[in-house]
């Protein structure tokens, strides 16, 4: 299509007809709205991957905090079952010098 385009408008070029100039204004123009339209498609692609790539970090950090929110559930749960268990064998007796726990068998 590029090829037979510039051969019509080479062909008219040397003919000297005066549409030609006015055939060179309107190749000029599409030639110019086409540079346009890639320099826009080029900045909305840039924005597209800077977006994604903004969006890969956010997943990736929200991973990283569930993964350490998921080791601090486990991690309460195992002390709290600790906690459960030794509360059977222990006792808190509050004390006017000092808190402490005593063991009652």
């Amino acid at each position: 299509m590029f090829l037979s385009g510039l051969e019509e408008l080479l062909s008219t070029l040397k003919r000297g007809h005066p549409a030609a100039a006015k055939q060179v204004l309107d190749w000029h123009s599409r030639l110019e709205e086409l540079r346009l339209r890639e320099i826009r498609s080029r900045g909305a692609e840039e924005r597209r991957r800077g977006e994604a790539e903004r969006a890969a970090e956010a997943a990736a950090r929200a991973a990283e905090r569930a993964e350490r929110l998921e080791e601090e559930v486990v991690r309460l749960e195992a002390r709290w079952g600790r906690d459960r268990k030794l509360s059977r064998y222990y006792i808190y007796v509050p004390t006017s010098f000092s808190h402490k726990s005593y063991l009652f068998s």
